[in-house]
């Protein structure tokens, strides 16, 4: 990651700023529609902290976004990168609050990974498709052959579907990365858990926030770029 300050990269940081803070109003308020909806029906489950979430999210963008301008200037990567990080930060926070990752956000964010790669962005479009389809399938596998030992479910589908739309944006060769950030992530947060004594038995860890660093990773620092 190459972080320039001249007058076009700072001018590209405010504009990234701006363009995230407009998608990120809309996207907040579908996210707590949901919240709210959920309460309802599943009361038990609602999380009551949701504003220190929302306070995180908010610094994590505002620290974000405007590095996606510095790195990648008054270019049209700058705002892609931008919608990116939008998208993904509002999965993480909704699947922390709820345990959900919905198709109306995952879904788009894998069709526009595969568009802007059209004009090879981050990858080749062919490796933008392979991507989608191994990591979704690879998951799959994973969690079939879960339920087949343990009689349920390891993760839920919104996992798969997000971690295609990553592969969508950056291609087949970042699958193991985006598999090792995210599962070193989630491991590390578990050991945390319960070495503090916070840890009790049918408690589950949401995938989602994992992939989710794991995809913003891989945005700044092209772990492993196409050849």
């Amino acid at each position: 990651m190459r972080v320039v300050f001249d007058r076009d990269h700072v001018l590209a940081a405010v504009l990234a700023l701006l363009w995230g803070g407009v998608l990120l109003r809309p996207l907040c308020w579908w996210g707590l529609g949901l919240l709210r909806e959920l309460a309802q029906h599943q009361p038990q489950q609602f999380v009551t902290h949701s504003y220190t979430s929302r306070v995180i999210l908010v610094t994590l963008l505002f620290v974000l976004l405007p590095i996606t301008g510095l790195v990648y200037g008054l270019d049209y990567r700058t705002l892609a990168a931008a919608t990116f990080l939008v998208a993904v930060l509002v999965l993480a926070w909704i699947d922390s609050e709820t345990g959900y990752l919905p198709d109306a956000l995952t879904q788009p964010l894998l069709w526009l990974g595969l568009l802007v790669n059209v004009g090879e962005m981050y990858t080749t479009l062919e490796m933008a498709v392979l991507g989608a389809a191994c990591a979704y399938g690879f998951l799959w596998l994973i969690n079939a052959g879960f339920i087949w030992l343990r009689n349920k479910q390891g993760m839920g589908h919104g996992d798969f579907k997000l971690l295609a739309a990553l592969t969508a944006w950056f291609g087949l060769a970042t699958l193991p990365t985006l598999l090792l950030l995210s599962s070193l992530g989630a491991l590390l947060y578990a050991a945390l858990i319960w070495a503090i004594g916070r840890w009790y038995q049918g408690r589950y860890l949401h995938f989602g926030p994992y992939l989710a660093a794991a995809g913003v990773c891989q945005l700044f620092f092209q772990f492993s770029p196409y050849q």
